[in-house]
């Protein structure tokens, strides 16, 4: 259509909508920088790692399970890649804002801004319940080679700071902290327990050194929440940082394996965290808000009246975001019945059947 007289704007409007879509179609798209996803597979598990490399970890001295839950630092700032491996963490995140598309059926990238949680680093010694009852050990003793080693009924776990938590609350298993499973102390590296009932007081050193120690076990949302976010804010704006290129949509997920992607290098900052957290597919539940649900007062519903019903984006099962707090389904609401004033009328009290109930029970009584 020729663009003159009368037609011009409605050209010119056109002309502008295929531009907008032609930029939009044109807009880089990120491909899945996690490695094991293009290769049909998800991350590696830590526990998984850890069994298969120390497999002759039972024997003495047992050490404790080292895991690092902060992202990696590259060598050098050649060695950043648009792809990378992650190794996931028992963990525990509930996040608001993330990306599915990207790694579709294989991973789930969030905004750490959007989430909230931690990740596992208490190593927990869990039995079953009938070991437990059977009051086996925790360790064995082999006299062919008087070694102690780690009884087969005890698998160690990843759980928060009580042993509660991901794996630890699954029924039937029983979970303590290493510190008081572990027996005897000299094969676990252990401090002798102490012979007088005075309690020891700490030195300067000893104080310094749990500190430390306590500080390496804090997740990483659990640090300066301040600095946290204006490095990410930094990050985010940083060439090369694939975070710019993923897409955040309103969702709510609870996931239970998580990992961070390697840092990325800034001229000014050094190096920085990506700002987002990868999780295993498969250990998340929850969906993006983008399912139509019905939510409607139920008290007016009740009542007969207006419910006013209206239709809101929530999650699949119509009970978070906008949903949340309201009376919600897939479906609108079944009307309410009336009762229909004739009936009503029809059964209405009659005071001659409390003279029939009278008589009856006067011939009842005579009887």
């Amino acid at each position: 259509m020729p663009c003159n007289g009368a037609a011009l704007s409605l050209c010119a409007g056109i002309n502008f909508v295929t531009l907008f879509f032609s930029v939009a179609s044109s807009a880089p798209k990120l491909s899945c920088p996690v490695e094991s996803c293009s290769k049909g597979s998800g991350g590696a598990n830590f526990l998984e790692l850890h069994s298969k490399k120390h497999s002759s970890a039972r024997r003495e001295p047992l050490k404790q399970l080292d895991v690092k839950v902060d992202s990696q630092t590259p060598n050098s700032i050649d060695d950043v890649s648009s792809t990378y491996v992650v190794t996931y963490k028992p963990a525990h995140f509930t996040c608001m804002g993330c990306d599915v598309a990207t790694c579709d059926g294989c991973a789930i990238m969030c905004d750490l801004t959007q989430c909230v949680g931690q990740f596992f680093t208490e190593e927990c010694w869990c039995q079953s319940e009938s070991a437990v009852r059977a009051k086996k050990k925790t360790w064995e003793f082999d006299k062919k080679d008087a070694s102690f080693a780690l009884d087969g009924s005890v698998k160690r776990y990843f759980c928060d700071d009580q042993c509660k938590g991901g794996i630890c609350d699954t029924e039937g298993l029983h979970c303590k902290r290493r510190a008081e499973a572990c027996q005897p102390w000299w094969w676990c590296n252990e401090s002798p327990p102490t012979t007088t009932e005075e309690p020891s007081v700490p030195n300067f050193l000893q104080e310094l050194s749990t500190e430390h120690t306590n500080a390496s076990k804090q997740s990483f949302l659990h640090r300066s929440v301040s600095s946290q976010r204006s490095k990410q804010r930094a990050a985010a704006t940083t060439k090369g940082n694939d975070m710019r290129l993923l897409n955040f949509e309103q969702s709510r997920f609870v996931c239970e394996s998580a990992a961070l992607p390697p840092k990325i290098w800034d001229d000014q900052s050094g190096w920085l965290d990506r700002g987002y957290i990868i999780f295993d597919r498969d250990s998340c539940e929850g969906s993006l808000m983008e399912h139509d649900c019905y939510c409607w007062d139920n008290f007016k519903h009740l009542r007969g009246e207006d419910d006013m019903t209206s239709v809101l984006k929530c999650d699949s099962k119509c009970t978070w975001g906008a949903c949340e707090g309201k009376t919600c389904g897939q479906s609108p609401p079944p009307p309410m019945t009336t009762p229909d004033p004739d009936k009503a009328q029809a059964v209405s009290f009659d005071p001659s059947s409390l003279d029939v109930q009278q008589d009856g029970t006067q011939m009842l009584g005579d009887g």
